[in-house]
């Protein structure tokens, strides 16, 4: 049988979680800013935290495509990947990256690959 107690303890854990709900959400609709999210774009989190992203298009055997942040990064490039849309013969990945851009640059017999690169940072 149920008490008194119980009932209250029940209603108390119901309000708790709909608060800490409501709370979540308000943090994550005040700190989350998206700023462009088609297929190239940036997300900015609170504190600066950074996502950018993009497509790849590359046409020649070896050959390489220098992209721009939509948002470059104010303070620090953390680290940068690619992902290709179809299997790749050879390596394919980043050569270079910094707060403004990145170079993506296909293995040396390997051509006509189209993907997706992605950045984070600060």
């Amino acid at each position: 049988a149920r008490n008194f107690q119980d009932d209250v303890t029940l209603l108390s854990n119901q309000q708790i979680n709909a608060n800490l709900g409501n709370a979540v959400n308000n943090y994550i609709t005040s700190n989350i800013h998206v700023a462009s999210n088609g297929a190239e774009g940036f997300q900015v989190f609170a504190g600066g935290f950074t996502l950018n992203w993009g497509r790849f298009d590359i046409r020649n055997r070896g050959g390489s495509q220098q992209v721009f942040f939509k948002r470059p990064f104010p303070s620090a490039y953390f680290a940068a990947w690619t992902s290709v849309d179809s299997v790749a013969n050879q390596q394919i990945g980043i050569i270079y990256g910094n707060n403004n851009g990145l170079i993506v640059q296909l293995g040396s017999s390997d051509s006509n690959r189209r993907g997706w690169w992605f950045a984070i940072g600060k």
